[in-house]
């Protein structure tokens, strides 16, 4: 899925900067076009290549920080050479959307820091980013329901076979999750060809 708010964004985006003649524009466009192509052909396989899905994340990205500009610090370490690490699509691109979205911090820089490391049979996925907590609103948008949607997700397909741990400490919201990519159940896995 594609939330119809970042689409809107990103093209009033990259509207704005072909109206300014920026050079990115074609790089953005592109940029926009994979993540589309991604999202409507990739996510219809079971697994994917680790590489694959760090290339969309860095898509997203890119994108995320043409709109947030300089107001967010971003740093981030992918392994090489993971063509061979397969996991379900998408898996990972929510805790990213989630540390843009809610990320933010007023009268401050704010900050993303995001880690992937593999082994043999592991992946070790980890982001922080800058938080303020926020009165909760009636009128908010954020109900929770994303992460608890992962959380049945990586249970259904990685029962016993992964650790999730989501803190939030002074102004820090930090995800970390451990996956054993043997342990995959693959039944659980949708046919989608």
């Amino acid at each position: 899925q594609i939330h119809p708010h970042f689409l809107f964004n990103t093209l009033n985006t990259i509207y704005g900067s072909a109206i300014a003649k920026k050079q990115n524009t074609p790089d953005l466009i592109l940029k926009l076009s994979n993540l589309l192509d991604y999202i409507l052909y990739q996510t219809k396989k079971a697994l994917v290549a680790l590489e694959d899905e760090s290339k969309h994340l860095k898509d997203d990205m890119a994108l995320e920080e043409l709109r947030h500009g300089e107001k967010r610090e971003v740093v981030t370490s992918f392994p090489e050479g993971t063509k061979h690490v397969m996991i379900p699509p998408m898996l990972l691109l929510p805790f990213l959307e989630n540390s843009f979205k809610h990320g933010k911090v007023s009268g401050k820089k704010s900050f993303i820091d995001l880690k992937i490391q593999t082994w043999e049979n592991r992946i070790d996925f980890s982001i922080k980013n800058s938080f303020e907590k926020k009165e909760k609103d009636s009128n908010s948008q954020s109900s929770g329901i994303g992460l608890s949607n992962i959380r049945k997700r990586l249970e259904m397909l990685y029962p016993e076979a992964y650790e999730l741990e989501i803190t939030e400490n002074e102004g820090i919201f930090k995800v970390r999750l451990s996956l054993q990519t043997d342990k995959i159940k693959k039944h659980e896995l949708p046919d989608r060809r």
